[in-house]
């Protein structure tokens, strides 16, 4: 899913280096860490989009994105999102208990600019694999989604698309 979703966005980012995807080994937390630094420094960010896609958990008080090595919290997500000066941010987590992420992330206008959070989930209790990401990148990869019919999909119409179809 998550190769799928990085073609997709090289397909309408205005240069192929502005998609990265970080997978296996490479999506350690050290790793993500200093790309999300990298990001920060760049002062031409009007949109950020994140992706993540594969397991998560929850404690019943922190969420983890489980990762190779040291998992990422979801208030260590939060700061590395606070970090990204954009104008619109659209973070997608596609994980077994990514709602709990709803109390942790800042969403609607902030510090950052406009953020907007989509998960797989209502909330962290809902521990069982998700089926969010298969129709998230259905949603993507076709016009299946453009309720509306002007050609564009709007995150609002990926995440009803996918709510819908799951």
């Amino acid at each position: 899913y998550a190769t799928a979703i990085a073609d997709e966005a090289k397909q309408i980012a205005l240069t192929q280096t502005d998609v990265m995807l970080l997978r296996g080994g490479a999506a350690k937390k050290e790793i993500v860490t200093a790309l999300f630094d990298a990001i920060a420094t760049r002062t031409d960010v009007n949109q950020f989009s994140a992706y993540f896609i594969g397991h998560g958990s929850f404690d019943g008080q922190t969420y983890k994105f489980n990762i190779p090595g040291p998992d990422i919290t979801g208030a260590e997500r939060a700061a590395l999102l606070n970090k990204v000066k954009s104008q619109q941010q659209l973070v997608v987590a596609a994980t077994s208990s990514s709602g709990a992420l709803l109390e942790v992330i800042d969403t609607g206008d902030n510090n950052t600019g406009q953020r907007v959070l989509i998960t797989a989930t209502k909330n962290g209790r809902e521990k069982t694999a998700v089926l969010f990401p298969e129709y998230l990148v259905h949603a993507i990869t076709t016009a299946a989604a453009d309720t509306d019919k002007n050609e564009s999909i709007s995150a609002m119409e990926v995440f009803d698309y996918a709510n819908r179809s799951v």
